[in-house]
Protein backbone atom coordinates (compact mmCIF):
# COMPACT_ATOMS: atom_id res chain seq x y z
CA UNK A 1 0.00 0.00 0.00
CA UNK A 2 1.51 3.35 -1.03
CA UNK A 3 1.59 6.52 1.02
CA UNK A 4 -1.39 8.03 -0.80
CA UNK A 5 -3.62 5.00 -0.23
CA UNK A 6 -2.65 4.86 3.45
CA UNK A 7 -3.50 8.54 3.78
CA UNK A 8 -6.86 8.01 2.08
CA UNK A 9 -7.66 5.11 4.41
CA UNK A 10 -6.76 7.20 7.45
CA UNK A 11 -8.94 10.08 6.24
CA UNK A 12 -11.78 7.63 5.68
CA UNK A 13 -11.43 6.28 9.22
CA UNK A 14 -11.52 9.81 10.61
CA UNK A 15 -14.69 10.57 8.64
CA UNK A 16 -16.38 7.43 9.97
CA UNK A 17 -15.46 8.25 13.58
CA UNK A 18 -16.64 11.84 13.20
CA UNK A 19 -19.93 10.63 11.74
CA UNK A 20 -20.32 8.11 14.57
CA UNK A 21 -19.74 10.90 17.12
CA UNK A 22 -22.35 13.05 15.41
CA UNK A 23 -24.85 10.18 15.49
CA UNK A 24 -24.14 9.62 19.19
CA UNK A 25 -24.89 13.26 19.98
CA UNK A 26 -28.06 13.22 17.86
CA UNK A 27 -29.44 10.03 19.43
CA UNK A 28 -28.78 11.30 22.98
CA UNK A 29 -30.34 14.71 22.36
CA UNK A 30 -33.88 15.72 23.33
CA UNK A 31 -34.56 16.37 19.64
CA UNK A 32 -34.09 12.72 18.66
CA UNK A 33 -37.11 11.12 16.98
CA UNK A 34 -38.05 7.81 15.39
CA UNK A 35 -36.83 8.97 11.99
CA UNK A 36 -33.37 9.64 13.45
CA UNK A 37 -33.26 6.20 15.03
CA UNK A 38 -34.22 4.53 11.76
CA UNK A 39 -31.62 6.53 9.86
CA UNK A 40 -28.95 5.51 12.38
CA UNK A 41 -29.90 1.86 12.00
CA UNK A 42 -29.55 2.17 8.23
CA UNK A 43 -26.12 3.81 8.58
CA UNK A 44 -24.92 1.09 10.95
CA UNK A 45 -25.92 -1.61 8.49
CA UNK A 46 -24.18 0.01 5.53
CA UNK A 47 -20.71 -0.99 6.66
CA UNK A 48 -19.30 -3.03 9.59
CA UNK A 49 -16.84 -0.19 10.20
CA UNK A 50 -19.77 2.10 10.99
CA UNK A 51 -21.04 -0.22 13.73
CA UNK A 52 -17.54 -0.65 15.16
CA UNK A 53 -16.93 3.10 15.30
CA UNK A 54 -20.34 3.76 16.85
CA UNK A 55 -19.76 1.09 19.50
CA UNK A 56 -16.45 2.72 20.46
CA UNK A 57 -18.06 6.16 20.58
CA UNK A 58 -20.76 4.84 22.92
CA UNK A 59 -18.07 3.57 25.30
CA UNK A 60 -16.40 6.98 25.29
CA UNK A 61 -19.79 8.65 25.79
CA UNK A 62 -20.30 6.53 28.91
CA UNK A 63 -16.83 7.34 30.20
CA UNK A 64 -17.38 11.05 29.55
CA UNK A 65 -20.07 11.05 32.24
CA UNK A 66 -17.18 11.09 34.73
CA UNK A 67 -16.01 14.52 33.53
CA UNK A 68 -18.16 15.95 36.35
CA UNK A 69 -19.89 14.29 39.32
CA UNK A 70 -22.75 12.15 38.05
CA UNK A 71 -25.05 9.41 39.24
CA UNK A 72 -24.73 7.48 36.03
CA UNK A 73 -22.29 4.58 35.83
CA UNK A 74 -19.90 4.30 32.91
CA UNK A 75 -19.59 1.23 30.77
CA UNK A 76 -16.31 -0.62 31.40
CA UNK A 77 -13.58 0.41 28.96
CA UNK A 78 -12.72 -2.48 26.66
CA UNK A 79 -9.63 -0.84 25.21
CA UNK A 80 -7.36 2.11 25.95
CA UNK A 81 -9.08 5.37 25.03
CA UNK A 82 -7.25 8.58 25.81
CA UNK A 83 -7.12 12.29 25.11
CA UNK A 84 -4.52 15.05 25.44
CA UNK A 85 -6.52 18.13 24.47
CA UNK A 86 -7.81 20.79 26.91
CA UNK A 87 -11.39 20.72 28.18
CA UNK A 88 -13.86 22.34 25.83
CA UNK A 89 -16.03 25.02 27.46
CA UNK A 90 -19.78 24.57 27.11
CA UNK A 91 -21.14 26.91 24.39
CA UNK A 92 -24.46 28.67 24.93
CA UNK A 93 -26.22 27.08 21.96
CA UNK A 94 -27.04 23.39 21.54
CA UNK A 95 -25.72 23.28 17.97
CA UNK A 96 -22.28 24.46 19.08
CA UNK A 97 -22.39 22.24 22.16
CA UNK A 98 -23.17 19.24 20.00
CA UNK A 99 -20.27 20.02 17.67
CA UNK A 100 -17.86 20.53 20.58
CA UNK A 101 -18.79 17.31 22.34
CA UNK A 102 -18.68 15.37 19.07
CA UNK A 103 -15.19 16.76 18.49
CA UNK A 104 -14.12 15.65 21.96
CA UNK A 105 -15.55 12.16 21.42
CA UNK A 106 -13.71 11.90 18.11
CA UNK A 107 -10.45 13.06 19.66
CA UNK A 108 -10.76 10.51 22.43
CA UNK A 109 -10.68 7.74 19.83
CA UNK A 110 -8.12 9.21 17.44
CA UNK A 111 -5.42 10.40 19.86
CA UNK A 112 -3.58 7.39 21.34
CA UNK A 113 -1.90 9.20 24.24
CA UNK A 114 -3.07 7.72 27.52
CA UNK A 115 -1.26 10.08 29.82
CA UNK A 116 -3.06 13.14 28.51
CA UNK A 117 -6.55 11.88 29.27
CA UNK A 118 -5.58 10.65 32.71
CA UNK A 119 -3.68 13.85 33.53
CA UNK A 120 -6.74 15.96 32.74
CA UNK A 121 -8.89 13.76 35.01
CA UNK A 122 -11.13 12.90 32.08
CA UNK A 123 -10.49 9.18 31.88
CA UNK A 124 -9.90 6.73 34.77
CA UNK A 125 -6.88 4.46 34.66
CA UNK A 126 -8.81 1.72 36.48
CA UNK A 127 -12.46 0.70 36.38
CA UNK A 128 -14.45 -2.09 38.08
CA UNK A 129 -18.11 -3.04 38.46
CA UNK A 130 -19.59 -5.02 41.37
CA UNK A 131 -23.11 -6.34 42.01
CA UNK A 132 -25.07 -8.52 44.41
CA UNK A 133 -28.34 -10.38 43.99
CA UNK A 134 -29.95 -12.26 46.90
CA UNK A 135 -26.91 -12.38 49.18
CA UNK A 136 -24.74 -9.82 50.93
CA UNK A 137 -21.15 -9.62 49.76
CA UNK A 138 -17.88 -8.19 51.04
CA UNK A 139 -15.39 -6.86 48.50
CA UNK A 140 -12.08 -5.01 48.52
CA UNK A 141 -11.65 -2.19 46.02
CA UNK A 142 -8.28 -1.77 44.27
CA UNK A 143 -7.34 1.10 46.62
CA UNK A 144 -7.81 -1.15 49.68
CA UNK A 145 -11.25 0.17 50.65
CA UNK A 146 -13.45 -2.50 52.25
CA UNK A 147 -17.07 -2.56 51.08
CA UNK A 148 -19.96 -4.65 52.37
CA UNK A 149 -22.82 -4.65 49.87
CA UNK A 150 -26.43 -5.34 50.78
CA UNK A 151 -28.77 -7.38 48.58
CA UNK A 152 -29.60 -6.14 45.07
CA UNK A 153 -26.85 -3.52 44.99
CA UNK A 154 -24.67 -2.40 42.08
CA UNK A 155 -21.67 -0.11 42.32
CA UNK A 156 -18.89 0.98 39.99
CA UNK A 157 -15.38 2.07 40.95
CA UNK A 158 -13.16 4.33 38.84
CA UNK A 159 -9.72 5.61 39.79
CA UNK A 160 -8.82 9.06 38.46
CA UNK A 161 -5.59 10.98 38.92
CA UNK A 162 -7.06 13.27 41.59
CA UNK A 163 -9.85 11.16 43.11
CA UNK A 164 -11.43 7.75 43.60
CA UNK A 165 -15.01 7.65 42.36
CA UNK A 166 -17.83 5.22 43.20
CA UNK A 167 -21.32 5.31 41.70
CA UNK A 168 -24.32 3.55 43.24
CA UNK A 169 -26.46 2.42 40.33
CA UNK A 170 -30.19 2.21 40.94
CA UNK A 171 -31.39 1.30 44.42
CA UNK A 172 -28.90 -0.25 46.81
CA UNK A 173 -26.97 -0.09 50.06
CA UNK A 174 -23.34 -0.49 51.04
CA UNK A 175 -21.05 0.09 54.01
CA UNK A 176 -17.66 1.63 53.13
CA UNK A 177 -14.50 1.43 55.21
CA UNK A 178 -12.37 3.74 53.11
CA UNK A 179 -8.61 3.33 52.79
CA UNK A 180 -7.05 6.60 53.99
CA UNK A 181 -5.39 8.78 51.35
CA UNK A 182 -5.60 12.51 52.04
CA UNK A 183 -4.22 13.37 48.61
CA UNK A 184 -6.63 11.12 46.74
CA UNK A 185 -10.18 11.72 48.05
CA UNK A 186 -12.85 9.04 47.89
CA UNK A 187 -16.22 10.18 46.53
CA UNK A 188 -19.57 8.50 45.99
CA UNK A 189 -22.24 9.85 43.66
CA UNK A 190 -25.88 8.98 44.34
CA UNK A 191 -29.09 10.72 43.21
CA UNK A 192 -27.34 13.91 42.01
CA UNK A 193 -25.51 14.26 45.34
CA UNK A 194 -21.90 13.63 46.32
CA UNK A 195 -20.34 12.07 49.42
CA UNK A 196 -16.64 12.90 49.90
CA UNK A 197 -14.08 11.50 52.35
CA UNK A 198 -10.37 10.75 52.62
CA UNK A 199 -10.59 7.82 55.01
CA UNK A 200 -13.54 6.89 57.19
CA UNK A 201 -16.38 4.38 57.66
CA UNK A 202 -19.98 5.07 56.72
CA UNK A 203 -23.15 3.54 55.30
CA UNK A 204 -25.01 4.69 52.18
CA UNK A 205 -28.57 3.62 51.39
CA UNK A 206 -30.11 4.78 48.11
CA UNK A 207 -33.77 4.17 47.31
CA UNK A 208 -35.51 5.77 44.33
CA UNK A 209 -34.20 9.37 44.42
CA UNK A 210 -33.47 9.41 48.16
CA UNK A 211 -30.13 8.85 49.87
CA UNK A 212 -29.34 8.27 53.56
CA UNK A 213 -25.73 8.51 54.78
CA UNK A 214 -24.76 7.29 58.27
CA UNK A 215 -21.24 7.81 59.65
CA UNK A 216 -19.56 5.46 62.14
CA UNK A 217 -15.93 6.68 61.96
CA UNK A 218 -14.12 9.79 60.75
CA UNK A 219 -15.92 12.57 58.90
CA UNK A 220 -17.94 12.83 55.71
CA UNK A 221 -19.07 15.76 53.56
CA UNK A 222 -22.46 15.25 51.91
CA UNK A 223 -23.22 17.66 49.06
CA UNK A 224 -26.32 18.26 46.97
CA UNK A 225 -27.88 21.30 45.30
CA UNK A 226 -24.86 23.47 46.16
CA UNK A 227 -25.29 22.77 49.89
CA UNK A 228 -22.86 20.82 52.10
CA UNK A 229 -23.29 19.16 55.48
CA UNK A 230 -20.39 17.79 57.52
CA UNK A 231 -21.04 14.55 59.39
CA UNK A 232 -19.11 13.07 62.30
CA UNK A 233 -19.54 9.65 63.97
CA UNK A 234 -23.13 8.99 65.00
CA UNK A 235 -24.59 11.53 62.57
CA UNK A 236 -26.85 10.89 59.61
CA UNK A 237 -27.84 12.94 56.56
CA UNK A 238 -30.69 12.42 54.13
CA UNK A 239 -31.40 14.10 50.82
CA UNK A 240 -33.36 13.56 47.63
CA UNK A 241 -32.30 14.29 44.08
CA UNK A 242 -33.77 17.80 44.22
CA UNK A 243 -33.41 18.69 47.92
CA UNK A 244 -30.49 19.78 50.06
CA UNK A 245 -29.16 17.30 52.63
CA UNK A 246 -30.52 17.47 56.17
CA UNK A 247 -28.45 16.13 59.08
CA UNK A 248 -29.42 14.71 62.46
CA UNK A 249 -28.25 12.22 65.06
CA UNK A 250 -28.49 8.72 63.61
CA UNK A 251 -29.48 5.38 65.10
CA UNK A 252 -26.43 3.27 64.21
CA UNK A 253 -27.96 -0.01 65.37
CA UNK A 254 -30.97 0.47 63.14
CA UNK A 255 -28.98 1.79 60.17
CA UNK A 256 -26.50 -1.12 60.24
CA UNK A 257 -28.87 -3.93 61.26
CA UNK A 258 -28.85 -5.20 57.66
CA UNK A 259 -25.26 -6.38 58.16
CA UNK A 260 -26.68 -8.97 60.57
CA UNK A 261 -29.61 -9.83 58.32
CA UNK A 262 -32.05 -7.80 60.41
CA UNK A 263 -34.45 -4.95 59.76
CA UNK A 264 -35.42 -2.73 62.69
CA UNK A 265 -38.65 -0.77 62.34
CA UNK A 266 -39.14 1.57 65.28
CA UNK A 267 -42.87 2.35 65.19
CA UNK A 268 -42.63 3.85 61.70
CA UNK A 269 -45.47 4.89 59.40
CA UNK A 270 -45.77 2.64 56.36
CA UNK A 271 -44.75 5.58 54.17
CA UNK A 272 -41.28 5.29 55.72
CA UNK A 273 -41.24 1.58 56.52
CA UNK A 274 -42.28 0.22 53.12
CA UNK A 275 -39.20 1.53 51.23
CA UNK A 276 -37.02 -0.19 53.84
CA UNK A 277 -38.95 -3.44 53.43
CA UNK A 278 -39.23 -3.29 49.64
CA UNK A 279 -35.44 -3.38 49.08
CA UNK A 280 -35.53 -7.03 50.17
CA UNK A 281 -38.48 -8.05 48.00
CA UNK A 282 -38.68 -9.10 44.37
CA UNK A 283 -41.76 -6.98 43.67
CA UNK A 284 -42.82 -3.38 44.13
CA UNK A 285 -45.22 -2.14 46.82
CA UNK A 286 -47.52 0.84 46.33
CA UNK A 287 -49.43 2.64 49.09
CA UNK A 288 -52.82 3.45 47.63
CA UNK A 289 -54.01 6.18 50.01
CA UNK A 290 -52.89 8.52 52.77
CA UNK A 291 -54.67 6.52 55.46
CA UNK A 292 -52.66 3.38 54.77
CA UNK A 293 -49.46 5.43 54.47
CA UNK A 294 -49.99 6.71 58.02
CA UNK A 295 -50.43 3.26 59.59
CA UNK A 296 -47.55 2.37 61.91
CA UNK A 297 -45.45 -0.77 62.17
CA UNK A 298 -42.65 -1.78 64.54
CA UNK A 299 -40.43 -4.71 65.42
CA UNK A 300 -37.23 -6.52 64.48
CA UNK A 301 -37.47 -8.76 61.42
CA UNK A 302 -35.28 -11.23 59.59
CA UNK A 303 -34.60 -9.80 56.14
CA UNK A 304 -35.02 -13.28 54.64
CA UNK A 305 -38.65 -13.45 55.84
CA UNK A 306 -40.04 -10.09 54.77
CA UNK A 307 -42.36 -11.61 52.17
CA UNK A 308 -44.10 -13.33 55.07
CA UNK A 309 -44.29 -10.02 56.93
CA UNK A 310 -46.05 -8.35 54.00
CA UNK A 311 -48.51 -11.21 53.58
CA UNK A 312 -49.50 -11.04 57.26
CA UNK A 313 -49.96 -7.26 57.41
CA UNK A 314 -53.77 -7.48 56.92
CA UNK A 315 -53.93 -9.54 60.12
CA UNK A 316 -52.21 -6.81 62.14
CA UNK A 317 -53.30 -3.60 60.42
CA UNK A 318 -56.55 -2.35 58.85
CA UNK A 319 -55.42 -2.73 55.26
CA UNK A 320 -55.91 -4.93 52.21
CA UNK A 321 -53.38 -6.26 49.70
CA UNK A 322 -54.10 -6.42 45.99
CA UNK A 323 -51.81 -8.17 43.51
CA UNK A 324 -51.38 -6.35 40.24
CA UNK A 325 -51.78 -8.33 37.02
CA UNK A 326 -48.33 -7.25 35.78
CA UNK A 327 -46.66 -7.65 39.16
CA UNK A 328 -46.39 -5.66 42.34
CA UNK A 329 -48.62 -5.19 45.37
CA UNK A 330 -51.02 -2.39 46.26
CA UNK A 331 -51.80 -1.70 49.94
CA UNK A 332 -55.10 0.07 50.64
CA UNK A 333 -56.75 1.12 53.88
CA UNK A 334 -59.64 -0.99 55.14
CA UNK A 335 -62.66 0.42 56.95
CA UNK A 336 -62.72 -0.73 60.56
Amino acid sequence: MNMQSRSSQKDGNVDVVEKAADWCMRIHSDECNQQDREALEQWLQENPAHAQAYDKILRVWSLSEHLAPTVSAAEPPQEDIHIDIPRIAQPPRWQWQRAAVALSLTALLLIPLGYGGWLLNWIPDEYHRYSTDQARQEITLPDGTQVEMNLNTQITYANFRNRRHVSINGNGEAFFNVAHNAGHPFEISAANGMITVTGTAFNVWKYQENVVVTVTEGSVVVSNNAFDVHLTPGMQAEYSAHDSPQSESGDLDRALAWQSGKLILDDLPLAIAIPQIARYLDQSITLNDEAVANLHIGGIYNTANLNTLINTLPQALPLTIEKRFFGGLVLSSRSQ
